[in-house]
């Protein structure tokens, strides 16, 4: 995963570059050559906490949604009443 986000940082930085001399520059500002996308941009931990709180985050959301509709459909304040015996 970490490869293929270095891969795509450094095609729009091939394609930005092209920009840049397309558009008159013979050199680009400082920096912009030299930089190299980070090593790392996924930690596989934080990654599975922020996914699991995804998870919960949606479920809550999904019930939500169910239980506003759920209030909404004709006859759900009616229920059955019990005898006073």
């Amino acid at each position: 995963m970490n490869a293929a986000f270095r891969y795509g940082l450094e095609l729009t930085k091939a394609a930005v570059l092209d920009e840049l001399k397309a558009g008159g520059y013979e050199t680009p500002p400082d920096g912009v050559e030299v930089w190299t996308p980070p090593d790392v941009f996924v930690h596989p931990m934080e990654l599975k906490h922020m996914l699991a709180k995804a998870r919960v985050d949606t479920a809550y959301e999904r019930y939500c949604d169910w239980h506003a509709k759920l209030a909404k459909k004709p006859y759900s304040g009616l229920r059955r009443k019990t005898r006073k015996d």
